[in-house]
């Protein structure tokens, strides 16, 4: 058994409808919990009950980061000292294969410690210690119009694999209920169980349609709000969500790490401008904008593919 770590995003931006003095704050705390992750992933195996720790895709939030949060992911790895393995997710790699990732560039610098293997370009099949079979699956081998590239285990002297880890897409591959009996999977945020498919859920909630227990995400009306301040609660460490009715307005003294406003279910964007003399970087407006509109990995990595090109 593994200890499984879910989407991390490392390199993902916060700016929406976040305070200026917050500005920074969810990066940090992105990296605390996938520092927190893998510690614990250490002890489990120290303890005898894991065999090590599989990241299940989606590292970093694009296939280029800054140098900062690369060396940063970096230092949090190059001292793992048990099995660990890091599957390419989407955000990982670049659509165009002659571009180096950030998750190259960390596989080369953690090749001294042979106890971190990232997994990229092929399956990776391993037998457990109850003499099962096994396979960690990359991002591209898992798209529903490449199922023939999944793993065969018939190649591999059984009928089915015990596990496929792996960060498949949704609708499923309908060949995974066929190769395998159980299957962990990235890629989706929240957690669930379907058939045989665990989705693990990502480390963070990024959105607040990944935290249904609320954990992080509030969504409540202003008079809800209001009553929940008054009665003490303390919203620092929390993001707020506001559905306001005609004529309300977002309160502007509140200590959150972001706070959007909802009219009718609708999130309303005019609501989240801030201005300020942040300097002015298209490329993170760019990102952000398509972020919101779920088009960021179609169009954005697209455009910095371009960019590069252009400038070699």
């Amino acid at each position: 058994m593994f200890t499984l770590i879910g989407d991390v995003h490392i390199g993902k931006k916060f700016k929406n409808g976040v305070p200026l003095n917050r500005r920074g704050e969810r990066e940090i705390l992105l990296k605390e919990h996938f520092r927190n992750c893998v510690q614990e992933g250490i002890q489990n195996v120290e303890k005898g009950v894991s065999r090590g720790i599989i990241q299940l895709g989606d590292l970093f939030d694009s296939f280029c980061v800054n140098y900062e949060d690369l060396r940063d992911v970096f230092s949090i790895l190059s001292k793992v000292n048990v099995p660990f393995y890091i599957l390419a997710g989407n955000h990982d790699i670049s659509k165009n294969q002659d571009k180096t990732s950030a998750l190259r560039i960390l596989a080369w610098l953690l090749a001294g410690n042979p106890n971190v293997k990232i997994v990229i370009d092929s399956p990776l099949v391993f037998r457990d210690i109850n003499g099962g079979i096994n396979a960690m699956v990359p991002y591209k081998h898992c798209l529903e119009e490449g199922e023939s590239l999944l793993p065969d285990p018939r190649a591999y002297g059984v009928n089915k694999f015990s596990r496929i880890y792996g960060h498949f897409e949704e609708p499923f591959p309908l060949a995974l209920t066929e190769i395998a009996d159980k299957v962990y999977t990235g890629h989706i945020h929240a957690p669930r169980v379907e058939n045989n498919v665990t989705v693990v859920g990502s480390i963070m909630p990024l959105t607040f349609a990944e935290d249904p227990l609320s954990e992080m995400m509030l969504t409540m009306t202003l008079s809800e709000y209001e009553a929940t301040k008054a009665s003490g609660f303390d919203f620092h460490n929390f993001c707020l969500r506001i559905n306001l009715k005609n004529g309300e307005t977002l309160p502007d003294d509140v200590d959150c790490l972001q706070i959007i406003s909802m009219r009718n279910d609708v999130e309303d964007n005019n609501e989240d401008i801030n201005v300020d003399y942040d300097m002015f970087n298209i490329e993170e407006m760019f990102h952000e904008a398509l972020d919101e509109l779920g088009l960021f990995e179609e169009f954005y990595n697209l455009y910095l593919e371009n960019k590069l090109a252009a400038s070699i």
